[in-house]
Formats: structure tokens, sequence, C-alpha cells
């Protein structure tokens, strides 16, 4: 069940990001290279929270769904992205992915339900196939005003997981993040995503 909620949620996410995913399209090499992204930028966008702008989220709650990009857009690599993104050499990197449940009275009546749910879901990611530590968030509750944005069918709860890496972690070139989820109600899923990064001066380099 749970293969089949994602595969009939790629394409309504391909289509939310289409518009957002600015990365990968190249801006003129006049502009003047913005300032790298840091550690501390990446981990504000680990804690920030889906309001602050989680730019993929994979729900469980019969859908997945894009949100807007937040201003660190350079930084978050993100699953389900439509095409290959690009990525400056020079930057941290996040490697994330947020997992929710709703109530919808189907999978889970109650939140008590929800929530345990969550708790014994684990996300592994690796790396050009080495795996690699990661961080979980603390699991919140979606804002009613989120949970009604999105036609979601009750309350929601999620947590993020995400996987840090330096300026010298990702060289130039094609990069492939894997993930795993593994979940006492809708079991065991994979998949991947690949990437480029962008030698300094050069595509994603230039895009602030």
């Amino acid at each position: 069940m749970f293969r089949n909620i994602l595969m009939r949620g790629a394409f309504a996410l391909a289509v939310l990001l289409g518009v957002l995913c600015f990365v990968a399209s190249p801006r003129s090499h006049a502009l003047a290279a913005p300032a790298p992204v840091t550690y501390g930028d990446v981990q504000a966008i680990l804690h920030a929270g889906f309001t602050a702008g989680q730019d993929a989220i994979l729900l469980h709650a019969h859908q997945a769904l894009g949100a807007p990009v937040e201003d660190w857009n350079r930084a978050a690599i993100s699953f389900f992205v439509p095409g290959t993104p690009h990525y400056c050499v020079d930057d941290w990197h996040l490697l994330r992915l947020t997992v929710a449940n709703s109530v919808d009275n189907v999978v889970f009546s109650t939140k008590e339900q929800v929530i345990a749910d969550l708790e014994q879901t684990t996300i592994a990611f690796s790396m050009d196939g080495v795996s690699v530590p990661a961080t979980q968030t603390p699991i919140t509750h979606l804002s009613a005003a989120d949970q009604q944005l999105f036609g979601l069918p009750g309350p929601t709860f999620l947590f993020t997981t995400g996987s840090f890496f330096s300026p010298s972690a990702l060289g130039v070139g094609v990069h492939r993040a894997d993930f795993s989820i593994t979940d006492p109600v809708f079991g065991f899923f994979h998949s991947y995503e690949d990437l480029v990064v962008d030698a300094s001066g050069t595509g994603a380099c230039l895009q602030g």
C-alpha cells in the first residue's frame, strides 16, 4: 500500500514543484556569486519546521505534496524533484525528507495512533552508496492553517530527518542520494535522487 500511495503522489509533487525548482536553471554569468551557504544555514533549514518552507514533504496521508522553497533553496537536497537538480560545490548541503501522518479515519483513527507510528518509523540515507549519519527533528503538529491549505483529512503530525554535507564532502560531478523508510504500518520503501554539483563560478554557484 505504501508504494502505491507514493507513486500516486509523485506526479502531483512534480507538478507542484515545477514552478519552484529554479535551482537547475543557470542565471547570467554576469551576476555576482552569492555568499556560500553555511553550516548554520543548513542547521536552520532542518529545524525551521514546515511553515518555514519544507520544499519536499512525503505524506502518508494518501498524497505527496510540495511547499514553498525557503531562502536557502541552494542548500536543501530533496527527493521527488523533477529533472536533475544542480548544487554548488562551495555550499554546505542538507539531504532531508519529511514524513507525516494524518488522522484520516482510514489508516489512523486517533492522533495517538499517528504519533505511535511516527515514533517507530525510521529513515536511513546514503550518498553514492555509502551510508551517512542522520539527525531527526522532534515530532510536531502541523498547523491547522497548513492542514487546510493542503486539504489534509485531519490532524497531521510530522518529523524531518536530515544529513549534513560540508563543501568538501560533495565533489564536482554527478551524485546519487538514496533513502529508505521502515514503517510499522506502511512497511519498507526505498527511492533515490540523482543530483549534480557544479564547480565554483558556474551553474548553481551563480544563483542566489
